[in-house]
Order: C-alpha cells, then sequence, then structure tokens
C-alpha cells in the first residue's frame, strides 16, 4: 500500500510496548477495533509484550490505563494511533512510532504498512531467519 514510513520499525522484544489511542475522530470508525486488535495480535504473535494506554492525561485517569506519549515515555515503546491530516507513520525518538490516520478508511492500511514495514526492517537487520 502507499502508506509512507519514516524511520525503521524495531522492537527488542524485552521490554512492553504501549500501545497509545486517542480515540478523538477515531471512536466512529467502523474498523478501528479491528485495526488495533490486528496491531496487537501481530505484537504479541511476534513475542512483543504490550499494554493498553493513552495519549490523553485526564482519559487515562478515568479508565485506569496507562498514560503513553512519546515525550512522558522515552524509555519504553511507544506506539500512538491518532487522527491526522495525512496517513503516514513516523519514527520520533528513538522508541516512538507514530501512526497518523486520515479518515477512517486509512486504518487498515497503515496497520497493515506498520507490520509489514515492521517485519521488513527486522529481516534487513536479520533479526528474522526464514520466511517459510
Amino acid at each position: 500500500n502507499n502508506v509512507p514510513v519514516e524511520g525503521s520499525i524495531e522492537f527488542d522484544g524485552k521490554n512492553d510496548v504501549y500501545i497509545s489511542v486517542n480515540p478523538k475522530n477515531l471512536t466512529q470508525c467502523e474498523y478501528g477495533i479491528v485495526g488495533i486488535s490486528t496491531l496487537s495480535s501481530f505484537l504479541i504473535s511476534s513475542y512483543i509484550p504490550i499494554k493498553s494506554a493513552t495519549p490523553i492525561e485526564e482519559l487515562a485517569k478515568e479508565s485506569k490505563v496507562v498514560y503513553a506519549t512519546c515525550e512522558n515515555q522515552p524509555a519504553n515503546y511507544v506506539v500512538l494511533i491518532q487522527s491526522a491530516d495525512e496517513t503516514k507513520i513516523v519514527k520520533q525518538g528513538s522508541n516512538c512510532y507514530v501512526i497518523d490516520i486520515n479518515g477512517c478508511d486509512d486504518i487498515l492500511p497503515a496497520v497493515e504498512k506498520f507490520m509489514i514495514q515492521s517485519l521488513l526492517d527486522a529481516r534487513a537487520r536479520q533479526d528474522v531467519v526464514s520466511w517459510s
């Protein structure tokens, strides 16, 4: 697909990955939950531990989930999923990946691109031995 990716995607498999979802403009999306659960399943099946989070501090307190942004979790991995003017994936810092989504139709392609790119980047680092 045509979702642009800036930066390589990599996880060490030891540290938790916070999947931080900003629900603004995404809650009405029919496939929003499907995209997030697909990404979660992919990471878990890759032996990468995940935790749910939100990038909105007030919502984190109300929901009793972790408050996670690129800025407040610099030592941890964060995958931030949010609504934006353009659909793209951008690496911020060394451990944060922002999946920007412009409209409901872009949720699944953006998540798909993130997963495929992470496999391609792992293969380039030779983290993946066999693709059979």
